[in-house]
């Protein structure tokens, strides 16, 4: 099976599918929707540019590359939705995945839909920013490394969203993070 099909029929669809569940996930489905993101995030272009050095090396390298994102999604123990109420809405690109720091932790995010937001973190409890959550989300969106912004609507307020990420440094910095793996008994 080529690994574009692999990441079709055991990746892309099972993680989509885990994606769309509303209510409480089983651990299979939070497994699923981790490594959906994990996926997005080692496939992106800037990822693929800066860890790979070919087309050859990604598809060679593409499983040690996944697992470490499968232990990395370890970290994240808890997920939490957030409902944008309309008239707002929220975007995506073709880099849906966003990874931020929250104090000294980080926290994964993505769109489930114009209208609801998906947050991973290590910690109980949900994030809070000054700014309106679907406005912090855009305009990091925004400043994300992908080269497409896709929105379900043409009123998107491009102009406040730049400023909004110049404002509060919402940019994409792309870090190496060191983690231990350590077992539990």
């Amino acid at each position: 099976m080529n690994l574009e099909l692999y990441q079709q029929r055991m990746i892309e669809s099972p993680g989509i599918k885990a994606l769309r569940i509303d209510g409480s996930l089983l651990q299979e489905e939070f497994e699923q929707m981790s490594l959906w993101m994990g996926l997005h995030i080692i496939r992106t272009k800037k990822a693929r540019e800066l860890l790979f050095d070919s087309t050859a090396d990604y598809e060679r390298r593409f499983q040690a590359e996944l697992r470490k994102e499968q232990l990395f999604s370890a970290y994240y123990r808890y997920a939490y939705t957030h409902v944008i109420a309309g008239p707002n809405f929220v975007i995506t690109s073709d880099d849906p995945v966003i990874e931020f720091t929250c104090h000294d932790f980080y926290i994964r995010t993505c769109a489930l839909s114009p209208q609801k937001l998906i947050f991973l973190s290590p910690f109980d409890g949900k994030f809070e920013h000054e700014l309106a959550m679907h406005d912090f989300f855009n305009a990091m969106m925004l400043g994300s490394p992908g080269d497409y912004l896709y929105s379900h609507r043409s009123d998107l307020r491009l102009d406040d969203l730049r400023e909004f990420a110049r404002s509060y440094d919402l940019r994409a910095v792309l870090e190496d993070v060191q983690f231990e793996v350590s077992k539990q008994l």
